[in-house]
């Protein structure tokens, strides 16, 4: 790690723990952007001397990377599973927002994560996609539930009704999938869409499936090898052994 100093960023919905390596201090920052201008502002006067280290906590990290990237510091972005691992491995094996904010400066130190740009902010194709995602399971559950009631009237029960309405709640779900869809095409991300189409070469990859691989993998690049994105994503086998039993199955 190149940087003078770290801060080691503790994630809450509200609120941020701040550690600095450089005065090893602690701050309780609102989870704001007014606040957080407010923080570097009073207390990094050179952003290059920092690097800033914080868990992937959801749409709450999102601000912060955005607000510490625009100040000009480098952000790395680190693997919750990680830095529980670590917290685990300590002597007391405690979580606290304070021993947290250390870990995660400790971890970040060490080179951990992987650095945040301007460009892998730009989460709106992502956020479309997993939008589409979630409408997708809805769309299945309100199906089921109109095979349900359809079971339901074959043995002489009455809901006409209640199979009419969603009927067309199906009708509109699948418009606004298409509508979902249609968006997610149309929104450019130079850098993305030279790798969507590089995937998309590959048998077996249509233009949806390229899409949210892209999406949801951000930039390959960053992944030294094939095994890391594999394991990225979750689906690398897992080893079992037990006696004689030497199976391999994915988690």
């Amino acid at each position: 790690m190149d940087s003078k100093y770290i801060l080691g960023i503790d994630v809450a919905k509200d609120s941020l723990v701040i550690y600095d390596t450089g005065t090893k201090e602690q701050h309780q920052v609102a989870n704001t952007d007014e606040d957080l201008k407010q923080f570097i502002t009073a207390h990094i006067s050179n952003k290059t001397e920092y690097t800033v280290g914080l868990e992937s906590t959801g749409d709450y990290s999102l601000l912060p990377m955005k607000i510490f990237v625009e100040a000009g510091c480098k952000v790395r972005l680190l693997n919750p599973i990680l830095t529980q691992s670590a917290i685990k491995r300590t002597v007391r094996g405690t979580k606290t927002d304070t021993t947290d904010s250390q870990l995660i400066a400790k971890l970040t130190s060490e080179g951990e994560g992987y650095e945040i740009t301007k460009n892998s902010l730009d989460i709106k194709k992502k956020a479309l996609i997993r939008t589409e995602r979630k409408l997708s399971g809805l769309q299945s559950d309100v199906k089921r539930l109109v095979l349900s009631l359809g079971q339901k009237q074959k043995a002489g029960v009455d809901l006409s009704s209640a199979a009419e309405i969603m009927k067309q709640l199906v009708q509109d779900i699948e418009t606004a999938h298409d509508k979902l869809w249609e968006a997610i095409f149309s929104e450019a991300n130079t850098e993305l869409q030279k790798q969507e189409t590089i995937i998309n070469s590959h048998i077996g990859c249509g233009a949806k499936l390229s899409a949210i691989i892209s999406s949801e993998a951000g930039d390959i690049r960053r992944f030294a090898s094939a095994k890391q994105l594999i394991a990225y994503a979750g689906i690398d086998p897992k080893v079992i052994q037990s006696g004689n039993m030497n199976a391999r199955c994915n988690t």
